[in-house]
């Protein structure tokens, strides 16, 4: 679906598409790419990860949502349907149910920090490993001339949100924190830490209480007063997509890891 909608962008230049990537209109994001494009450090290695748990445990710790009682249970159970149907689409029916829950963890949560790396540093230029258990994945990509690691966890019960692109260039690190996105308007850091043979120092950007999904929306509602494509368009979720395939192949290549386990019920 995601290529005949690039066709009907390119049919209809006159509208203005975006790809809603949150976190890549985060100013902690942003202060990070902005110091990458001005020093010409190299990157000797990065690591970044999603360990989180679902909204609930913080929705209910916040305010209660409002929750239609009246959505028919049939239109629920095909609403279900229609998912994994879209699931096998895209992998093939002889998909096995780890290939299955890891791309739909993927397209769900892992979109979000991976479109946010191709972002800073670029496509991997392979995929090293993927160590895979249930909800549990552990990817390591091979870029130009570093590694990096992804893990993604998504069973948990602790009220945590474990989410950051952390790169590493010997002689400095830096760390976008993200928070849950369930709970709006949350103090942003980004961190900054630099050493020289006699010191160390580490600078906190923030607390920062402008909210990604609100700088999201500044910035489309700019694209579309000034007729400009975004940076989130429809060809770049793509490349996520790509991604995403050679991942799930990687785990169909490989002997089966370990027995499958889902504790939360995705598949």
């Amino acid at each position: 679906q995601l290529e005949e909608l690039i066709q009907h962008e390119k049919d209809h230049p006159e509208i203005i598409c975006m790809v809603g990537y949150m976190r890549r209109y985060a100013n902690g994001f942003m202060k990070c790419k902005e110091l990458l494009k001005n020093d010409d450090r190299k990157i000797e290695y990065m690591r970044f990860r999603d360990i989180i748990l679902e909204g609930d445990y913080y929705i209910h710790q916040t305010k209660q949502p409002f929750v239609p009682a009246d959505i028919p249970a049939d239109l629920i159970a095909e609403s279900k349907k229609r998912r994994m149907e879209q699931i096998e689409l895209a992998l093939g029916k002889e998909a096995s149910q780890q290939a299955r829950t890891t791309y739909a963890m993927l397209t769900g949560l892992g979109c979000h920090t991976l479109s946010a790396v191709r972002e800073l540093v670029g496509n991997p230029a392979s995929i090293e490993s993927v160590t895979v258990d249930g909800e549990h994945v552990v990817i390591v990509f091979r870029f130009a001339d570093f590694l990096a690691v992804y893990e993604i966890v998504n069973d948990q019960d602790i009220v945590q949100f474990d989410a950051a692109i952390e790169i590493y260039q010997r002689s400095r690190h830096m760390m976008i924190k993200y928070e849950t996105p369930y709970i709006r308007y949350q103090p942003q850091q980004f961190e900054l830490t630099e050493s020289t043979q006699t010191d160390t120092r580490t600078i906190v950007f923030g607390p920062d209480y402008h909210d990604p999904f609100e700088n999201e929306l500044i910035a489309f509602a700019d694209c579309i007063q000034q007729m400009k494509k975004p940076k989130t368009t429809l060809s770049d979720s793509l490349e996520d997509l790509k991604l995403f395939k050679k991942i799930v192949e990687k785990i169909e290549s490989q002997p089966e890891q370990v027995s499958f386990t889902n504790k939360r019920g995705i598949s």
